[in-house]
């Protein structure tokens, strides 16, 4: 399961540094199209191939930034809201910096409109990058990859709602290996068996009338 999981983190920096470098070009080539330039003349020069080096460097210190907003933190369940706040957080803290730049070395360039066109749509991208990783992950899942083995205790509704979730939707990740009714003298043995026989096995969920805490 880690392994698995280690797989798709490792594959997001490749994907978010992508997605940086592409919402700055976008911002470059929106604030060159005929519409803009007519509301608003270009006024500086910077050719692309340029911007494209300060951009390729910059993004690398995006993915620094990601890293320290705990973006490539390997989670079981990933709150999708949680995610693009700590995406939307990250790209601003990374526009910041620019800006940043901007001011220590006014020869970058002075476009407002790139710097914001940039910001909005690296959050887009990145958090469209991310979502087509986790559906491609959801995907393994189901068909048995990366699967966290789980260890059922207790007989009550609270342990049926748990199994029933478990066997319907298995983009989950999770697969239940075995079930404890009812506590005994004989389950610390059962549970070691368990062990045992699954080394790898991920979680030991205790519904209420599961092992006593």
């Amino acid at each position: 399961m880690k392994k698995f999981d280690l797989i798709f983190a490792a594959i997001l920096v490749p994907v978010d540094f992508l997605m940086i470098v592409l919402a700055a070009v976008s911002a470059y080539f929106l604030r060159f199209a005929p519409l803009v330039t007519e509301i608003r003349p270009v006024i500086f020069n910077l050719p692309f191939q340029e911007y494209l080096a300060i951009i390729i460097f910059i993004a690398i210190l995006w993915l620094l930034l990601f890293a320290f907003s705990g973006l490539y933190k390997i989670k079981d369940n990933k709150n999708p809201a949680q995610e693009f706040y700590k995406i939307f957080l990250a790209c601003s803290a990374g526009i910041m910096l620019v800006m940043v730049l901007i001011f220590a070395r006014r020869e970058l360039f002075s476009s407002r409109f790139i710097v914001l066109a940039a910001w909005i749509f690296s959050v887009i991208y990145v958090s469209i990058g991310r979502l087509a990783i986790s559906r491609l992950q959801t995907a393994f899942r189901r068909r048995g990859y990366g699967i966290r083995k789980v260890l059922l205790i207790g007989a009550d509704r609270i342990a049926e709602i748990i199994s029933q979730e478990i066997k319907e939707k298995p983009e989950m990740g999770y697969r239940l290996i075995g079930a404890i009714e009812n506590y005994s003298q004989d389950i610390i043995s059962q549970v070691k068996n368990f062990l045992a026989e699954h080394p790898d096995l991920y979680q030991i969920i205790q519904s209420k009338n599961g092992l006593p805490q």
